[in-house]
C-alpha cells in the first residue's frame, strides 16, 4: 500500500511540474523532475531531458563544463578564437 501512495504522490508532483513548464517557470519545474527523476520515475527524468535540451534554464557559461563545450563548439569560429585568446592572455 505504502508504494501506490508514494507513486500517487510523485504523480502530483509531476503534474505540478508540468503546470509549472506550462507558466514557463522552467526552473522550478526542472528542480523538481530532477528530484523524481531521482527516486526513479522515468517520466520524470524523460521530461527533464526534454526541458534541458528545448530551454535554457541554467547559465552554463558559468561552469566549467559550459565553458569548456563552448570553447569546443566554437573552436573553428575566428570571432570567438580572437575572443578566447584575449580572454587567455588577460588571466596570464
Amino acid at each position: 500500500m505504502k508504494h501506490v501512495v508514494v507513486v500517487g504522490e510523485g504523480f502530483q508532483k509531476l503534474r505540478y511540474a508540468y503546470k509549472l513548464v506550462e507558466n514557463q517557470r522552467y526552473q522550478e519545474a526542472a528542480f523538481i523532475y530532477m528530484e523524481l527523476a531521482e527516486a526513479g520515475l522515468g517520466l520524470a527524468r524523460l521530461n527533464l531531458a526534454i526541458l534541458l535540451e528545448k530551454t535554457q534554464i541554467f547559465d552554463t557559461n558559468r561552469t566549467l563544463l559550459g565553458r569548456l563545450a563552448s570553447d569546443e563548439f566554437n573552436k573553428n569560429n575566428p570571432k570567438y578564437l580572437s575572443t578566447f585568446m584575449q580572454r587567455d592572455l588577460k588571466s596570464v
